[in-house]
């Protein structure tokens, strides 16, 4: 093979993956498994410190729940009369010390092009709310405390 095609070929090869990343970059898909700053799998200090809208303020209340969960209650600021909290409640759901699920309610979201994303450990769901906030579950696929209910999304996308 001629050395222009090796050249061809290895460039083809540096192109592509980089041009996926940048439409990655662009489309802005949501990802599975983290939503504002938080990830599944991190602790309940890690939740605490990078939850974005919990740096404006807010409170948090924490207790036990069935089988073992901690459950992380965040409420953001009150607002004054007129205004609304750009973040809604959000509930942190922990499982042997790690976060395994997230529901969060939100004013004015960017609405992903598929209401379900599912990827190797995570499912994360979008319910619209009228008029204009949305409700985001994401579920760690491995959590047995959770297994029936990320069942039950999978079974909405067949």
């Amino acid at each position: 093979m001629p050395q222009s095609l090796w050249v061809a070929a290895a460039a083809l090869g540096l192109v592509l993956p980089a041009g996926l990343a940048a439409k990655r970059m662009l489309v802005s898909e949501p990802s599975a498994d983290a939503h504002a700053g938080v990830r599944l799998g991190m602790t309940a200090r890690q939740v605490r410190e990078r939850f974005e809208p919990a740096r404006a303020g807010g409170s948090w209340e924490t207790s036990m729940g069935e089988e073992g969960l901690v459950i992380m209650d965040w409420t953001p600021p009150a607002t004054t009369p007129g205004s609304s909290a750009a973040e809604g409640e959000a509930r942190f759901e922990l499982h042997e010390g790690l976060l395994v699920a997230v529901r969060a309610t939100v004013s004015n979201p960017e609405m992903p092009t598929q209401p379900l994303i599912v990827s190797a450990g995570a499912v994360r769901r979008h319910q619209s709310l009228e008029p204009e906030g949305a409700r985001i579950t994401l579920l760690a696929r491995s959590c047995p405390v959770h297994r029936a209910e990320v069942a039950a999304l999978l079974g909405e996308r067949d």
